[in-house]
């Protein structure tokens, strides 16, 4: 005979009595104790990791019903899970993933917000050393054309004095011959 079988999530197929897949459907069902139906493995806000065609996904598990998980992910989506190998994948994905980013962070990992206060800190302390590099050099730039004044009136006066020298040497020799 057949037989319609209506899952979780509403939806319903048809099976035909005498097939292997129905048979194995039967037993598996047998096997559940009725306490379990009802009882999650996996709490309401379990996280879950994936990777879907596009890329990896976080979610987290939103219900549970009648041996039915629901998963929301990030986008928005919604996915319909049984109890078994694919949910168990998705909750230890998703724990490996945290453990890693916990490790990162304990290994030197940095959050966003951490290297972008960095990043502001490294910029301002480069433009106030480049600030006062510009300073320090105008400043030379200053007391360079200051001391090349200083030295021209000092040769200058060296020049002035050595003539007076000489002009008053030529005097007492004119005034000895």
């Amino acid at each position: 005979g057949q037989y319609t079988v209506q899952w979780a999530d509403d939806t319903t197929d048809t099976y035909d009595g005498d097939s292997d897949e129905f048979d194995q459907m039967v037993q598996d069902a047998a096997g559940i104790p009725s306490d379990m139906i009802d009882t999650p493995l996996y709490a309401i806000g379990t996280p879950v990791y994936k990777e879907f065609e596009d890329g990896w996904y976080r979610g987290t598990v939103e219900s549970y019903h009648q041996l039915m998980y629901t998963v929301l992910w990030e986008d928005g989506t919604k996915s319909n899970y049984v109890p078994g190998d694919e949910m168990d994948d998705i909750v230890d994905a998703a724990s490996a993933a945290s453990t890693l980013s916990f490790q990162q962070g304990q290994s030197g990992g940095m959050s966003t917000a951490a290297i972008l206060f960095l990043s502001i800190f490294l910029l301002i302390l480069a433009a106030v050393f480049a600030t006062f590099r510009v300073h320090r050099a105008r400043q030379r730039k200053t007391m360079t054309a200051q001391e090349v004044k200083e030295l021209d009136l000092e040769e200058n006066n060296d020049l002035n004095l050595q003539q007076e020298e000489e002009e008053q040497d030529g005097i007492h020799k004119g005034v000895l011959s």
